[in-house]
């Protein structure tokens, strides 16, 4: 991943079309491939003082680095509704709805278009996952999910990969923010941020989108 194109999309990620077995191209040489080029030993899981399990870093990663791909079980937008309502009493919250944002989208002005929610379905990393689940919120995070698309017009392939958006130390924790939805705001209690930086906001739940009551 590019710094001029963290640098324009890091805050409102959109989705990144990679290069595939199709494309004829040498993946041992494509820079077209990021999400592919994951180096596992560089993370590793480990037991923080209050958040539980967490992801930190085994050396220097560097800005634009994939440090992995969220995967889980693919539930439809029903199953997914009916999980996550069990889900929200025990305060999991390992689901990750299939959604994009299209730059054609964007520069046509379209309001709805097919890149937009493909497929209604849900990543559930609950029972079936990998150390993405582990990455902890936080309000000053240091990764962000890209939207990835190995080129198929049916969004089959969309994945939700994570990139570093700045350097990571060595021992340093990898955390994404979160921003839950559909809470309302006397449900903050039940989101409570303990991410401990400067600019923290109390909470996990995007605060600009919460619906009225």
């Amino acid at each position: 991943m590019t710094s001029a194109w963290l640098d324009e999309n890091w805050q409102s990620p959109r989705l990144v079309r990679e290069c595939h077995d199709g494309c004829g191209c040498d993946p041992e040489v494509c820079l077209n491939r990021g999400s592919h080029k994951q180096d596992r030993e560089a993370i590793e899981v480990f037991l923080t003082k209050d958040r539980g399990w967490g992801v930190q870093a085994r050396r220097r990663i560097l800005r634009g680095e994939c440090v992995g791909e969220y995967v889980g079980e693919r539930l439809s937008q029903r199953v997914a509704e009916m999980r996550e309502y069990l889900y929200d009493r025990f305060g999991l919250t390992y689901s990750f709805g299939l959604e994009a944002t299209s730059e054609r989208a964007e520069e046509e002005d379209e309001t709805e278009f097919e890149w937009e929610n493909p497929t209604n379905v849900t990543l559930d990393g609950t029972f079936v996952s990998n150390h993405t689940r582990f990455f902890n919120h936080s309000c000053d995070p240091n990764i962000i999910v890209v939207h990835v698309s190995d080129g198929d017009r049916d969004h089959r392939g969309i994945r939700y990969s994570f990139y570093t958006v700045r350097d990571v130390k060595k021992g340093e924790e990898l955390t994404f923010d979160y921003q839950l939805e559909g809470a309302y705001p006397d449900d903050s209690g039940n989101y409570e941020c303990r991410c401990g930086s400067a600019n923290c906001r109390k909470t996990m739940l995007n605060l600009r989108n919460l619906p009225k009551q």
